[in-house]
């Protein structure tokens, strides 16, 4: 861990001093920032998507870390990161304090308050270790708000517990719980902050959930917003005291039909527009799903293409009318997997559905208008994946991690750096009523994908539609069809101007297509396959 705080042996001498004394609360060591090959990530001039400082891009293809996994065995992060990198995932999201899962165990990062757990620092030492090793990217939520709401009867900043406040909603306006989430900050920026493979810090999980009963619905986003600009201008401020530079900050939302779904007229959420955040993190928990389900919401079945066409858009929702300045990313999917999705003895799904919904939610989302693939929240029980004689329990089956490969091999065609797409839906297409396209584009090169709506007659039977793209420029462009779940390329054809007409190879549920100039480059093949296949 080169430019890091700790080696192997200091760290054994620091943790063997600080499991007697606890990690106290203003530790600082000053360190110069350890840049990587091409630097910290930003957002890319077009304010769409993301590259480095040197102007490679990087797309992200994404993984939801289990919390309990930060109570694994170090050396186990190792196989972890190898794997997820051999599957073209770069970005893992990283969730902190989980007290429902972590008090037996004596895992959250301060118990009692104030004083930083040394088990935790090895554990995120090993963490960081392992994805600079794989060049994988780290989002950090140092707060895991879902379940502290749950276990807060035993969460260390509850009053009962010696802690500053009687209730979570009271961390974000009590002065003393504020100071110690910015001690937290401190302590992470210190130890972790100066490593390239840190994406992003997540300064709260879902903060929009936990609402104080006693102010109007107006008065909590105020009192949200004063947080946000206050916590995001200390965290910056503080990096680029440090380092000279500062990682990217965001903060996630739960539910991206907040604020409306709170009622009319409110005044719009920091969230989304706040000059301290750099994108917008959103979960797939939306109030606004008219056709995920086949009966009453919660207590019927999901529709598995219209849980997908939902999401498409609350992409759209959020990057169209709420940020067009700025990148979003679906940063927790939860609602369709194995395990907790809602009511999951009434789905009758098989793990064939699962990993069929996985991949169709990721190209939904992108071509929503995200700036990578979705995180999906890992299933429970995990998948038992074998990989090199070891077992590893992922919150993703090996067909979803494949899928997420093929998504990279796909991502790498296209230089996010410069292109600056619009929602292109309504300029693809078909001479089929069952097929739903979803593309973005920027005049020039456009990406989309088709899927066959099968919620009529339930029968992915193979389809071969005609196609029309519009708005594209007047020269010769060339149409590549790709297989989603492996990136390979399908078929490739050549047209001279515009409107482009052409016929899509034979597919049952899904493709998707490139639309490029012809002898354009694909920047892609040089730029970004090095960062994720060394």
């Amino acid at each position: 861990m080169q430019g890091h705080i700790r080696t192997a042996t200091s760290l054994c001498l620091v943790l063997l001093a600080l499991s007697l004394a606890g990690w106290p609360a203003d530790a600082q060591v000053s360190i110069p920032s350890a840049d990587g090959e091409h630097g910290w990530i930003q957002v890319a001039p077009n304010c769409h998507y993301f590259q480095f400082e040197d102007g490679t891009s990087f797309f992200p293809v994404g993984y939801a870390f289990q919390p309990q996994q930060l109570d694994s065995d170090p050396a186990v992060f190792d196989r972890y990161f190898q794997y997820l990198h051999e599957h073209g995932i770069n970005l893992v999201r990283v969730t902190m304090d989980v007290p429902p899962i972590l008090l037996e165990s004596g895992f959250l990062v301060e118990d009692p308050v104030g004083v930083y757990n040394p088990d935790v620092a090895a554990a995120l030492d090993a963490l960081v270790a392992a994805a600079e090793q794989h060049d994988i990217y780290l989002l950090v939520c140092p707060y895991g708000t879902f379940y502290i709401n749950i276990g807060w009867a035993d969460y260390p900043y509850n009053s009962a517990n010696g802690g500053p406040v009687e209730a979570l909603h009271r961390m974000y306006s009590n002065p003393e719980a504020i100071e110690l989430e910015k001690a937290r900050f401190r302590w992470l920026i210190d130890n972790w902050g100066n490593s390239a493979h840190i994406f992003a810090w997540e300064l709260m999980n879902e903060m929009e959930v936990y609402r104080d009963p006693d102010l109007t619905p107006a008065e909590n986003i105020a009192l949200h917003n004063a947080w946000i600009n206050d916590m995001g201008a200390y965290v910056r401020d503080y990096e680029l005291s440090r380092y000279g530079k500062a990682h990217l900050l965001t903060v996630s939302v739960g539910d991206p039909s907040f604020p409306e779904s709170l009622g009319d007229g409110l005044p719009s959420s920091a969230i989304y527009d706040s000059p301290e955040l750099d994108f917008v993190s959103y979960h797939t928990y939306g109030t606004d799903m008219p056709n995920t389900w086949e009966g009453v919401p919660l207590w019927s079945r999901i529709n598995p293409v219209g849980y997908v066409l939902d999401l498409h858009g609350l992409a759209h929702a959020v990057r169209g009318a709420k940020v067009p300045d700025r990148p979003i990313l679906d940063t927790e999917d939860g609602a369709f997997l194995r395990g907790p999705s809602p009511f999951p003895w009434w789905q009758d799904y098989g793990e064939a559905d699962f990993d069929e919904t996985f991949l169709a939610t990721n190209w939904a989302t992108f071509t929503g208008s995200a700036a990578g693939t979705g995180l999906r929240w890992p299933a429970s029980p995990p998948y038992e994946v074998e990989f090199e004689g070891d077992i590893l329990n992922l919150g993703i089956s090996e067909t979803q991690a494949d899928s997420q490969l093929g998504f990279a091999r796909f991502a790498a065609h296209v230089d996010w750096t410069t292109f600056a797409p619009e929602d292109a839906d309504g300029d693809v297409q078909t001479d089929l009523a069952d097929v739903v396209t979803m593309a973005l584009s920027d005049g020039q090169t456009l990406v989309g994908w088709l899927l066959h709506d099968t919620r009529d007659d339930h029968d992915p039977h193979p389809i071969q539609p005609q196609v029309t793209f519009f708005r594209l420029s007047d020269e010769p462009h060339t149409v590549t069809w790709f297989d989603e779940a492996t990136g390979d390329e399908i078929a490739r054809q050549e047209v001279d101007g515009a409107p482009i007409v052409v016929t899509t190879p034979s597919f049952e549920r899904h493709i998707a297509v490139l639309v490029q100039p012809t002898g354009q480059s694909s920047p892609g093949t040089e730029v970004f396959l090095p960062i994720m296949f060394k």
